[in-house]
C-alpha cells in the first residue's frame, strides 16, 4: 500500500474518460482488495489502474495521479509480480 501511497490523487469525473481504462491500449491491472473492518467482517472492492495513472475504485469512483504515474506503475509491477502471488490468503477469521 505505500507504493499507492506515494503519490497524491485528484478525482476525476467519468464522463471526461472516453473509453473503458482496461482497454486504453495499455497494461492494466485489476484488483479485488480485501478488508476487515472495525467489527471484523470481511469486505471488498475492485480497483482499476492502468498504465497512464487512472484508478477506478469499485465501479463508479475515478482518480488520477498528479504525477509519477509510470514510476509508480512500474513499482507496483514489479511488487506485484514478485511478492503479491506468494501472498497467502486467509479468509477465515
Amino acid at each position: 500500500m505505500s507504493i499507492l501511497d506515494s503519490v497524491s490523487y485528484t478525482r476525476s469525473a467519468r464522463s471526461f474518460v472516453t473509453k473503458n481504462i482496461r482497454n486504453d491500449g495499455g497494461e492494466t491491472f485489476a484488483f479485488t482488495i480485501f478488508y476487515r473492518d472495525g467489527d471484523g467482517e470481511l469486505h471488498d472492492y475492485f480497483l482499476d489502474m492502468n498504465q497512464k495513472g487512472y484508478a477506478i475504485r469499485g465501479q463508479n469512483k475515478m482518480y488520477k495521479m498528479v504525477e509519477r504515474e509510470s514510476e509508480v506503475f512500474e513499482q507496483l509491477s514489479a511488487w506485484l509480480f514478485e511478492k503479491a502471488v506468494e501472498m497467502p490468503v486467509n479468509l477465515s477469521k
